[in-house]
């Protein structure tokens, strides 16, 4: 097994999470920002899985990739893995609309992480957390942060500051935490200061 670790993702704000969680295990990582083409899938291990199935045809390491799905209980689970494309689409207003009338407002984020080996194993880390859509958009970013207001909150994602939510995220995003644990029993090759 070679000695680097890459992030697939193009977003700051999770490597910087990533890196955070991955140095307390004495861990590096590196970002692979590579036009990875995404399946469409209603499965997040599917999608993260063929990401880095790959990006194994361009990188030599280990290769870890996050995806994540929210899935509205009110919407039959939609759009789960397609939040992405719903956010570069819809607005937070027709967010809102699409729950017009529906009393269930709870939605369920999966975070599914894939760590693919050099010797093509895949190690899937899941972890899930609730959240349930306001009435009304508030705050700034993406439609879905304007919405939503994740259990143990009382803001919505988009009122959040960038440091409450990278501390919010480095304690709870779980799958980052179990892929570091891993990846550092697994081989002391990986440990920081020798990738």
């Amino acid at each position: 097994m070679t000695g680097t670790i890459y992030f697939l993702t193009g977003n700051k704000g999770k490597l910087a999470i990533a890196k955070d969680v991955f140095s307390k295990y004495g861990l590096g990582l590196e970002q692979a920002d590579l036009d990875v083409p995404e399946i469409q899938s209603l499965n997040v291990s599917e999608v993260a899985c063929a990401s880095t199935e790959f990006a194994s045809k361009h990188l030599n390491g280990v290769i870890i990739k996050s995806d994540v799905g929210y899935y509205f209980d009110a919407l039959q689970g939609f759009p789960g893995p397609l939040i992405k494309w719903i956010n570069q689409t819809l607005s937070a207003s027709d967010l809102i609309a699409l729950m017009q009338g529906k009393t269930n407002r709870r939605v369920i984020l999966r975070e599914c992480l894939a760590c693919r080996m050099d010797t093509g194993e895949v190690h899937l880390f899941e972890h899930s957390y609730a959240a349930h859509v306001v009435h009304s958009p508030v705050g700034v970013g993406s439609a879905a942060n304007q919405v939503l207001i994740i259990d143990g909150f009382d803001k919505t994602i988009g009122q959040c500051s960038p440091e409450e939510l990278h501390q919010f995220w480095i304690k709870n995003l779980d799958v980052y935490h179990q892929a570091a644990k891993f990846l550092s029993s697994r081989n002391p090759i990986l440990k920081l200061g020798e990738v």
